[in-house]
């Protein structure tokens, strides 16, 4: 799934979870594609039409989708991130699978 992910580089694609053999279960990273498996992936709008939609077929899949989301709005005071890019921001673990939608400063 890393290597997957890795491929849309600089652009940000993530692999959440996965159906395979009938079961679903959230991906990870280690884990490796088999002919089959159904995912689901969140990116940007223009990379997965671009880079998913011209070579998969889109399904509905309503329990491989059943995952939490939403929107916060949030404060950074953390002096760790003080002259750091938002690109650099976004290659911390913790910003995998999160995306800015706007910014506001004071």
């Amino acid at each position: 799934m890393a290597d997957a992910e890795a491929m849309v580089r600089p652009q940000r694609l993530f692999i959440h979870r996965i159906r395979r053999d009938g079961e679903v279960r959230d991906a990870q990273p280690s884990d490796v594609l088999q002919a089959g498996d159904v995912i689901a992936v969140s990116g940007r709008r223009e990379l997965l039409v671009e880079v998913v939609g011209r070579r998969r077929e889109e399904i509905e899949d309503r329990e491989l989708l059943d995952m939490p989301a939403a929107a916060y709005d949030v404060l950074v005071t953390s002096k760790q991130f003080a002259g750091t890019t938002l690109a650099a921001a976004a290659e911390t673990e913790g910003a995998r699978g999160i995306f800015l939608r706007a910014i506001t400063r004071g």
